[in-house]
């Protein structure tokens, strides 16, 4: 069963000021927070005031995507100003800030697919599993969501929040569904997760149409020929179907074969939906096979979020978003010991560097004036990542199942490669959060995996279960909203899974088993020596003839 693996990450910014002071049962917070009403009512509750006695000022401050350490700053401010009972302003170092702040969470997802005798796909399975994105909710207005809170032992309890792919591929048996993983630390943890820009979704999408790309290569079938037999909402057909027009694109399967050399170049297309927004983005990339250097030199967007507005700012936005994906999927993510998080600086966390910027993008907007505005704020990031993997797939042959895409992950795996290995290889290395759990205590001192294995244990139900699964959410059904299962005689892919020390991939065999209706399903690899098998026989005159 293919599996995807996802880092986390962080925002990169120097510590944001809160000052509070405290005065004749008033007190006044001066905050950067994004959301300065929030931050007043975190305070007025650490401090048990009503609302109305806690003003809130709001001043110029370095900005982010998602929760930062504004809050936090204030909380630690309004506790200090109490106990001192005079006026106190914190800021937390670049280094504290980027070190303590929430995270965006490290996930993994695992995809398999049935194919019958025909080649059609009659069965889809897509399960994410990481911790989740609301561990401290992202509005910093109640102190267990906060350093300072949890530290003075108020009540806690980690938010249980995920999400499914949001597409409309339609297959006769589709089954979505997600799960969450407790908090390895209770209070205080320098690795508390909250949203991060489009909260969770470039993650889910890297791996859900990454997994298209597979299925679509495994059939020997173009990636947007594929996508078309299934994706049925009309608004997506045609958002990419625009991408693939303005991008030239040129029909075949992928990967290619026609090329020599250490510098190869590939396409790849990924498509995804967002609140009522649709986003198709092609991306072409160039790869340094022995150095595992990523250049995402181009991108075409298609992108319908409804009425447009402000065409200008629009694009805008979207190059912003493009550009910000590039930076998350080839470089961005948080390493920590046991102790503390250390990507703590711009050495340490790097982020996409001006000249490894794409030199091209190109956006088509799509124009709906009956269809209410539905926003463009975060969906054209959230294709990027699968977009660039099934590009480097396409250069190489190599398909890369763990973000973010560095050299020293990506060169072990592009250097001698010919283009012939259809996604056999998966990426390596130490993974963040819950990638890493594939052998991760070992890392740890020994009193700290004992630490964990007692917290994991407590967080089991007597059925075995983990207390934190949540299962089948709104994306476990048809098109219709009707619960869909997967029918138990249906023959599932199972391809690679991540090793539990190394993180390399391997082969699991697949069987045939019976379908519904007689047909014979068969592995994903099965299935492309089928469809080579019938595409030889037709080029000599022999099919129909065994």
């Amino acid at each position: 069963m293919p599996c995807f693996a996802s880092a986390r990450l962080s925002r990169k910014a120097r510590g944001r000021p809160a000052v509070v002071e405290i005065k004749d049962g008033q007190a006044t917070l001066w905050t950067g927070s994004q959301k300065p009403h929030y931050a007043r009512d975190g305070i007025a509750a650490m401090l048990g005031m009503p609302v109305e006695n806690v003003r809130a000022i709001w001043v110029p401050g370095p900005g982010s995507y998602g929760r930062n350490d504004a809050g936090d700053a204030a909380m630690d401010a309004a506790v200090l100003a109490k106990t001192v009972g005079r006026p106190v302003r914190v800021q937390y170092t670049r280094a504290q800030a980027t070190g303590w702040d929430p995270k965006g969470p490290a996930s993994i997802h695992r995809a398999r697919a049935a194919i019958d005798a025909s080649g059609n796909v009659v069965a889809y399975e897509f399960t994410s599993k990481g911790f989740s994105r609301l561990d401290v909710f992202s509005r910093e207005g109640k102190p267990p969501d906060t350093l300072a809170g949890q530290l003075m032992g108020v009540t806690i309890r980690s938010g249980d929040a995920f999400r499914v792919p949001e597409e409309s591929y339609e297959f006769a048996n589709k089954r979505l569904a997600w799960e969450t993983i407790a908090p390895l630390l209770g209070r205080a943890s320098p690795l508390r997760t909250s949203h991060l820009r489009d909260p969770v979704g470039p993650q889910v999408h890297f791996a859900s149409e990454s997994f298209m790309d597979e299925v679509a290569a495994a059939l020997g079938l173009d990636p947007i020929a594929f996508r078309l037999r299934h994706v049925k909402a009309g608004r997506d057909i045609a958002v990419i179907k625009a991408a693939a027009e303005k991008a030239g694109w040129q029909a075949r399967p992928s990967p290619r074969k026609d090329q020599t050399g250490n510098t190869v170049s590939g396409r790849g297309i990924a498509y995804a939906q967002r609140s009522g927004t649709r986003v198709a983005v092609v991306a072409e990339v160039d790869v340094d096979r022995a150095g595992g250097k990523i250049w995402a030199r181009k991108f075409t967007v298609a992108h319908d979020c409804g009425q447009i507005i402000n065409p200008d700012g629009l694009k805008h936005t979207i190059e912003g978003n493009i550009v910000q994906g590039v930076s998350r999927t080839l470089w961005e993510e948080v390493k920590f010991d046991a102790n503390n998080v250390t990507s703590v600086d711009w050495m340490t966390y790097p982020i996409l560097d001006i000249a490894q910027a794409p030199e091209t993008i190109d956006v088509v907007l799509i124009n709906h004036p009956e269809v209410l505005p539905s926003g463009a704020g975060e969906p054209s990031t959230r294709p990027v990542a699968a977009a660039i993997a099934n590009a480097i797939f396409d250069a190489t042959g190599v398909r890369m199942r763990r973000v973010p895409f560095s050299p020293d992950r990506v060169s072990p795996h592009t250097r001698g490669s010919s283009g012939t290995h259809h996604g056999r290889m998966c990426a390596g290395g130490a993974a963040r959060g819950i990638g890493r759990r594939h052998g991760g205590d070992a890392r740890v001192d020994p009193p700290r995996r004992q630490r964990l294995a007692s917290h994991r244990a407590a967080d089991v139900e007597p059925t075995g279960r983990p207390a934190h699964r949540r299962g089948l959410r709104g994306g476990d059904r048809d098109l219709r909203g009707e619960p869909r299962r997967i029918r138990p005689g249906a023959a599932l892919h199972r391809g690679r899974h991540v090793g539990r020390d190394s993180g390399e991939g391997r082969d699991l065999p697949g069987t045939a088993r019976r379908l519904p209706g007689g047909g014979e399903g068969r592995s994903l690899h099965a299935a492309a020596r089928a469809a080579r098998l019938r595409r030889a026989r037709a080029s000599q005159g022999l099919e129909g003839h065994r």
